[in-house]
This record gives structure tokens, C-alpha cells and sequence, in this order.
């Protein structure tokens, strides 16, 4: 009989893994980028609810989180306004300089 909250453990941290290789192998359009980020945090925020029910934890974190989410979100898009208004898309391969 399967334990569930080893089940549980394991569903997020798929998807936590396929948010990272996402964000890593795309990582030339800064829209992908950020969609990968979200998608990681929201794994992160799974995981959370997951200890939170099980383990016992605090609200008060979950909460915190979500906040540092949405500021994450909203730094990351006036980043995105901010270089598409520039440059007038949002490719940044040529920009990146770790492929050098």
C-alpha cells in the first residue's frame, strides 16, 4: 500500500524538477523564463500546503511566501515591460552572457 505522503512528496517534487528544466533549456526568451519561475514557486507553494497539513506548520509562512510569489511576479513583469519597450522583444540570447 502506497504511503501518501511519500506520494505527495514525490508530486512535487516532479514538478519542481520539470519547473527547473524548463528554466534551464529555455532560457533564451525572458516570458518562458518567468513562467518557469512561477511554475517552481508554485511547486514550492504545494509543498508547502503538503507539510503544513501533515507536519503541522504555521500559516503565518505560507502566507509570507505567497507575498515574496507576487512580488516576484510583478518585479519579473516590469522587467519584461521594461525590454520589450526597449528593444521591442523579449529575446535576451544575445544579451546572456554565460554562453560565451
Amino acid at each position: 500500500m502506497f504511503n501518501v505522503k511519500l506520494l505527495m512528496l514525490g508530486s512535487y517534487m516532479f514538478m519542481m524538477l520539470c519547473g527547473l528544466l524548463v528554466f534551464i533549456f529555455s532560457c533564451d526568451y525572458l516570458l518562458v523564463s518567468l513562467l518557469s519561475l512561477e511554475y517552481i514557486s508554485l511547486s514550492l507553494f504545494v509543498g508547502l500546503i503538503n507539510m503544513m497539513l501533515y507536519g503541522g506548520f504555521s500559516l503565518d509562512f505560507m502566507i509570507i511566501f505567497l507575498i515574496m510569489m507576487v512580488c516576484e511576479g510583478v518585479i519579473g513583469l516590469s522587467l519584461l515591460v521594461i525590454m520589450v519597450r526597449s528593444s521591442g522583444l523579449d529575446y535576451y540570447g544575445v544579451l546572456n552572457m554565460l554562453r560565451c
